[in-house]
């Protein structure tokens, strides 16, 4: 199976912030879409940035209330692994094993953003595997 068989995307329907969204910003975007993460994106759409629950968790245990003004390029991780949509899911798996990653963003040679793989979207092929001809 393939990242792209398995990914959040097209890029136009994920959830994104821009490098100043603040904190409560983005813990609101999070709740109401219920998702782990956050890709930021620069004002051209290129994607320059992640920021997840666990980023905005620490910044308020750092921070208390104070860290509810916190702009996303002051939280986010900057040094992206990212994996091509042609990719096998295994090797996805293992890049988010080695590198400690929830969420993987999906991207071109050229660095452009398709979409994201979680966790949760590998998590659910163990299901597809165990039952391929499962009746609804």
């Amino acid at each position: 199976m393939q990242v792209n068989e398995l990914m959040t995307g097209p890029a136009e329907a994920l959830v994104c912030a821009t490098r100043d969204e603040t904190l409560a910003g983005m813990a609101s975007l999070i709740a109401h879409h219920n998702v782990g993460a956050l890709l930021i994106v620069d004002d051209e759409g290129g994607l320059c940035g992640l920021v997840s629950e666990r980023d905005l968790v620490r910044a308020l245990a750092l921070d208390g209330h104070a860290a509810l003004v916190l702009k996303a390029s002051e939280l986010m991780t900057r040094e992206l692994v990212s994996v091509r949509p042609t990719a096998s899911a295994e090797s996805a798996r293992r890049l988010m094993v080695k590198h400690g990653l929830r969420h993987l963003p999906v991207t071109t040679e050229a660095g452009e953003l398709l979409g994201v793989l979680s966790q949760r979207d590998l998590l659910a092929t163990t299901g597809r595997r165990a039952n391929p001809s499962r009746a609804a």
